[in-house]
């Protein structure tokens, strides 16, 4: 019985997309293969391998061609142990896969087949990028918070950063390309947001133009609508620039196999040879691109080699110096063409001096580098996570994004790389002290997931408001700065945030705001006739709770006091004037404490509406 055991991705079209490349090979009748075919690796070729191992099949293969996609690594040390007989690669096998190969006694062989590409794109109403060096895409996509952190001539505003999720080949093949593997910069970056629905992330892009995103290049061509792409160390992300190696974040896809396993089954050898004749017309397809002529051409010649067969075939042309691992040294192989290999720059030497922190912010940071050690310690021993940062003191002006790269890494360690508890801050661009701030929130919180209340004695904590929301935290710190407030509230109450945000709001409402309940009344005259505002800061609300603001009401405009709030020691007055019913602070108008108190309460005053139509209205 025929069965194919793959995942059919959309619908396979057997008219060429591209103009098909000649390859100097025998020709292959599927119709009379025999045997299985075990395949497994990178995502990035599943879906061309698919429809080639489709066509394979319509064209009379009856076995089983099986694909896993597990991964370019893990389908390499499968080939090396002799589970599989082919792997798709999304880069070159390491001297030690090699080598493992080999002393297994299978000795990799290369074959060219596709090229993969990533484009990084702007806004088109973005107007001061269209060119990226290989140091300046780390810092778009890493610790950078504003674009003049990249370069000094950017707007100094927050990047937004957009991509593909972290799972999509893509995403892998962006962070080969410009951080050598390490995805963690990625991961981690400040209001990054790596999406599955990738129309939803252009859009994303698309709408900000101090927006950033990375996709996959032919997507980007075909699909993406209202961003461009910016070229990388002007090189731009074309046809041309892409199959023939010279664009930077383009990278090579390949398959491995072995001489005596396409000796030994005949199935295999035979569907190489079918691959790489019917790869140009199936790439566009798959979203990926062709392999140069010049590629395909090393590639035709190694499987001749491989299969012992000479005669006339074309030699290929080498477009830069050799980095692929040297094949099987039992057999001489053509040299295949090389592709550039990025090696992210050095970062360059800051030019000012390193930036010492404010004292508040330094005491923070200097509690925080013990305490999430401490974390460490207690979830992982002496180990760290792949990725840990250990120059951890406060000489290091990076500290906080290092304290807070290494908070993520224990979080993902606790909650899975993609879940944090939904009262997690996260990185959120802001003020030096407000990231440190959002930090220890972070870190009491999976203290509390490792610990419990209690906490070690080793522990140093910090100002137990720091666990509270953004918004208490902010008040409470406002309100201490004016040096007529301090919190009474016990550091150990076990609802300190609810009772700290009570006793913040009360202060600001009696002292401020003033209960700034704002309402409309029938008319009626008040007890001191007409006033005048005489500040320029006279906040006007809807309700006597000041929960709505109403507006600011000009500084000499004439009211008049119609009743005062129902509460002892608030200080708002409800009051009319022209084209509007509200409530202010009596204290910014010309009203005196004699005729505030005069005025009867809001309960005596009776029912009425609050209005705003001046034109000062919000």
């Amino acid at each position: 019985m025929r069965r194919l055991l793959l995942t059919l991705i959309g619908c396979l079209c057997l008219i060429p997309l591209v103009p098909a490349q000649t390859v100097n090979l025998p020709a292959v009748d599927p119709g009379v293969v025999t045997g299985d075919i075990v395949v497994d690796g990178s995502a990035s070729l599943q879906i061309l391998t698919q429809n080639i191992a489709r066509r394979f099949t319509l064209d009379g293969y009856l076995d089983e061609i099986l694909i896993n996609i597990n991964g370019t690594s893990t389908a390499i040390q499968r080939f090396c142990s002799g589970e599989i007989d082919l792997v798709m690669a999304d880069r070159q096998m390491t001297p030690q896969e090699q080598a493992t190969c080999n002393a297994n006694g299978r000795n990799p062989v290369p074959f060219r087949v596709a090229t993969a590409s990533v484009s990084v794109v702007v806004s088109e109403q973005n107007t001061f990028v269209s060119n990226a060096t290989t140091t300046e895409l780390q810092s778009m996509f890493g610790n950078s918070l504003n674009w003049n952190e990249v370069n000094i001539g950017y707007p100094a505003e927050p990047i937004a950063r957009f991509g593909p999720p972290s799972t999509s080949p893509v995403y892998f093949n962006f962070a080969l390309s410009v951080f050598g593997g390490n995805a963690r910069s990625l991961a981690t970056a400040i209001n990054a947001q790596y999406l599955a629905d990738l129309d939803a992330a252009v859009t994303g892009v698309a709408n900000n133009r101090f927006a950033v995103g990375f996709f996959e290049s032919r997507f980007v061509t075909n699909e993406a609508q209202g961003v461009k792409a910016l070229s990388i160390n002007n090189v731009v992300p074309q046809f041309d620039t892409i199959v023939g190696g010279t664009y930077p974040l383009s990278r090579p896809l390949l398959l491995y196999s072995a001489q005596d396993v396409m000796r030994s089954k005949g199935q295999l050898a035979s569907f190489i040879n079918y691959y790489l004749t019917n790869v140009a017309r199936e790439t566009s397809l798959a979203g990926v691109y062709p392999p140069s002529q010049q590629n395909l051409d090393v590639s035709a010649n190694t499987w001749r080699t491989v299969m012992g067969i000479t005669g006339e075939a074309p030699t290929p042309v080498p477009l830069q110096p050799d980095n692929t691992p040297q094949p099987t040294p039992d057999i001489t192989l053509p040299e295949p063409t090389p592709d550039i290999v990025i090696v992210p720059e050095e970062p360059a030497e800051p030019a000012e001096p390193i930036i010492l922190f404010s004292g508040d912010t330094e005491v923070i940071l200097t509690a925080l580098t013990n305490d999430i050690v401490v974390v460490a310690t207690q979830m992982t021993g002496l180990e760290r996570p792949e990725g840990w940062e250990d120059n951890l003191t406060v000489e290091n002006p990076a500290l906080p994004i290092q304290l807070r790269l290494n908070l993520e890494l224990l979080a993902a360690t606790q909650y899975g790389l993609d879940s944090r508890p939904d009262n997690w801050f996260g990185a959120v661009a802001s003020s030096q002290l407000a990231i440190v701030r959002d930090i220890r929130h972070d870190v009491e919180l999976l203290a509390n997931e490792i610990y419990g209340a209690v906490r070690p004695a080793t522990w140093i904590g910090d100002n137990p408001i720091y666990n509270c929301d953004r918004s208490t935290q902010a008040l409470v710190g406002v309100l201490e700065t004016t040096g007529a407030f301090a919190l009474s509230v016990p550091a150990n109450a076990a609802d300190f945030c609810e009772q700290a945000a009570i006793e913040a709001s009360v202060f600001t409402e009696l002292n401020y705001l003033n209960q700034a309940a704002i309402v409309l009344g029938q008319g009626g005259g008040g007890a001191a006739g007409t006033v005048t505002i005489d500040t320029n800061f006279a906040v006007s609300f809807f309700t006597s709770n000041a929960t709505t603001r109403a507006g600011v009401v000009p500084n000499g405009e004439s009211v008049v006091p119609l009743a005062r709030s129902n509460s002892t020691f608030s200080n708002m007055t409800l009051v009319q004037g022209n084209g509007f019913l509200l409530f202010i602070d009596y204290n910014d108008s010309t009203l005196t404490t004699d005729q505030f108190d005069a005025l009867q309460t809001i309960s005596e005053y009776g029912e009425f509406e609050a209005v705003c139509s001046a034109n000062w209205c919000e």
